[in-house]
């Protein structure tokens, strides 16, 4: 494990089965979007290529804005969680930014994550804690 509980700062964190429906949600959720938004570029262009970056892009945008506006995807909505850092504030920019790149390899390395702590959130230093 990377942390022994207590976490830092005593961080409320979302239990392991809270984030696989974090994770449930959120992934069918952007995966239609992407793909109905890459669809639609491939009948526009004909180009497969930009299909993917368009694919690639809207599952980012997927996680990333709502994180930046709002402190939590559609998922986290639902189950009444939100992305803090250490301080329980709002993380950076950079933080979200790493937080969405390193999803892509969360699903790979999730060994060396525990059970609250995944991945990408370990590698970007944010937290998924239950809101107050």
């Amino acid at each position: 494990m990377l942390f022994q509980k207590p976490y830092p700062n005593n961080l409320d964190l979302a239990g392991e089965n809270t984030r696989i429906n974090n994770f449930i949600i959120d992934f069918l959720v952007s995966i239609i979007l992407a793909y109905m938004a890459a669809k639609f570029t491939n009948e526009l262009s004909g180009d497969s290529l930009m299909s993917l970056v368009v694919f690639i892009m809207i599952r980012f945008m997927y996680y990333f804005l709502p994180e930046k506006i709002y402190g939590k995807t559609l998922g986290k909505m639902i189950t009444k969680t939100k992305v803090v850092d250490i301080n329980r504030q709002e993380p950076t920019t950079l933080m979200l930014i790493k937080r969405t790149l390193l999803r892509a390899v969360t699903l790979l390395l999730t060994f060396i994550s525990d059970e609250n702590v995944a991945f990408h959130d370990q590698f970007s230093k944010t937290y998924v804690v239950n809101e107050v």
